[in-house]
Parts: C-alpha cells; sequence; structure tokens
C-alpha cells in the first residue's frame, strides 16, 4: 500500500498503478476547503490519470454516510434514497459530491466500483479514521461513559478485517457503476458497551445524556479549536451523527461478492485483544498497568 496526496496530480499520477481509493477521514479541519481538495478533487486526479494509463478497474471507497440517517426500526440498503438533504459534517457532504461524480464516470464507461463501509473497527492505528476503536478503548478504561441521546440509536458496525476483503471482493467481482454497503452488524451504542462489557468481563459505568449536554460540550471544543489552534476532541457534528440511526444491511455484497462480516461480539473480542497487546507494549518497564 502507497499513501499519495491526492489533491496532488503529479501523487496522484503514481498511484495509478493502485487501484483503491480511500479520502481525507477526518471530522474537522481548521481549512473547511481540505475535505473538497482531497475527496472531490482527489478523487478527479486519480480518475484522470487511471483513464489515461487504460486501468482496469478502479475500486473507490465512499461511506454509509451518503445514505444519511434511516427511520426508526428501518434497516437500509443501496436502494433506500437519502431521506434528507442535511449532511452532518463537511467530510459527509464531500464524500457524496465524489460518489455522484464516481457514478457519472461509471455512465460514461469508466471502471469504478464503489464501496460504502459503514462504521468500521478493529486493529489499526488509533487515528480519527478509527474512531470506534477509540470509543472502544476509551469506555473500557473508563474515559468515555456517554451513551448519547440514552444510547437508543442504531448504527452499523463492522470489523475492518471485513472491509478489506470487501474492497478485494469488489475488485473481483463487483459491477461497474454499482456500489456495495460493506456492513456488519447492526446494534445501539448501548448494545456496543454491553458487547465490550462482556468481552472485557468487566461492568463499566455509563452516563445516559440527552443529545444537548454533549452538544454544548463539543461546541466549546470547537471554539477552543477555532480561537487557539488545538484539535478538537470532539465535534458537534459528530454527536449528531451517534444522534440519529444508521441501521443497513449487506445483502446485495453478500450476494454479488460473497462477502461475510463478522458477528460483532467476536469483532469486539478481537479488537479488545489487539488492544490489551498496545497497551502492555506501551507499558513501561517496572509500571503497574
Amino acid at each position: 500500500l502507497c499513501h499519495r496526496m491526492l489533491g496532488n496530480p503529479e501523487e496522484a499520477e503514481d498511484a495509478t498503478q493502485e487501484t483503491f481509493i480511500r479520502a481525507y477521514a477526518k471530522n474537522w479541519a481548521r481549512d473547511r476547503t481540505t475535505f473538497h481538495r482531497s475527496n472531490v478533487e482527489g478523487m478527479r486526479n486519480v480518475f484522470h490519470a487511471a483513464a489515461e494509463h487504460a486501468v482496469e478497474r478502479v475500486v473507490w471507497t465512499s461511506t454509509i454516510a451518503t445514505f444519511g440517517p434511516t427511520p426508526r426500526g428501518v434497516v437500509g440498503d443501496e436502494s433506500m434514497p437519502r431521506i434528507t438533504a442535511r449532511y452532518f459534517t463537511e467530510y459527509e457532504r464531500t464524500k457524496a459530491i465524489a460518489e455522484k461524480e464516481a457514478f457519472r464516470w461509471a455512465a460514461a464507461g469508466f471502471p469504478v466500483v464503489v464501496v460504502n463501509p459503514t462504521r468500521v473497527y478493529g486493529p489499526g492505528h488509533l487515528t480519527e479514521a478509527n474512531s470506534v476503536t477509540r470509543i472502544i478503548d476509551a469506555y473500557d478504561r473508563g474515559k468515555f461513559p456517554f451513551l448519547f441521546n440514552r444510547g437508543i440509536n442504531v448504527g452499523n458496525y463492522v470489523l475492518v478485517d471485513d472491509v478489506v476483503q470487501g474492497h478485494l471482493l469488489a475488485m473481483e467481482k463487483g459491477r461497474v457503476g454499482q456500489r456495495y454497503i460493506l456492513g456488519g452488524e447492526n446494534a445501539t451504542l448501548k448494545q456496543l458497551f454491553r458487547t465490550i462489557d462482556r468481552v472485557s468481563g468487566k461492568r463499566h459505568f455509563q452516563i445516559a445524556t440527552l443529545t444537548a449536554g454533549p452538544l454544548i460540550f463539543a461546541w466549546f471544543q470547537q471554539m477552543r479549536a477555532k480561537w487557539f489552534g488545538t484539535y478538537p476532541s470532539i465535534t458537534p457534528a459528530w454527536v449528531r451523527t451517534y444522534a440519529v440511526d444508521s441501521a443497513y444491511r449487506s445483502d446485495k455484497a453478500a450476494r454479488e461478492l460473497g462477502y461475510r462480516s463478522t458477528p460483532l461480539e467476536e469483532g469486539i473480542r478481537i479488537t479488545y485483544q489487539w488492544l490489551q497487546r498496545v497497551r502492555a507494549q506501551a507499558q513501561p518497564a517496572g509500571r503497574w498497568m
């Protein structure tokens, strides 16, 4: 795997031997145009370079966020239209723009397949792009006990290994101009926390809150970032994404690609065991955990 700044046409040119394209996956940036440069202009740069080099197929990584929230009790799929014109984050908005453009390229004959991962978790760098794993880690250490909107909202959680396999299957079997949801198991935040409790053998403290409290805290975090140049640990947009339902299924990927997902409890166990190893390696010699 290679890392390229896709907003730079020269680097995008170098990336034409790689056919899997991700993007700028953050919830906040001081310069909001960063999202458009990476997610939209960067995609165009790679598509142009791929077309010039007659690349046989491109798998472009979108996000489940482009589908938007789901109505209460409804489990969506690729055929479900977006029920709101509102986008919670600049990342979400620019990915939606890019996805529409990708389909225009496909309609013109460009060999692109789109995949839409849901909320990804699992072993990997604990960056903002791995935010669910950061929540698992923080909750297990007693630093994130909050159940936004009382933890009743549903999200779909998928193990990173399944997403990787889904990309490979999309490259091999995906139909050009189609998109495939790469998801796992639907669960509320409360169910996610209970699963972590079962796997860890601990009973962690939880605080069920309405959305207003976390939103106020996130607003102050965002203002501090703007005033003092710090990076916000949480943003209002991020809180709102966890205060709506986002329940989806991956039947199309299973049927057409042979995609399979890992049950949530098994995936959390894999992630928790990895976190324990990471903590042990980071622990200074002679110091107790």
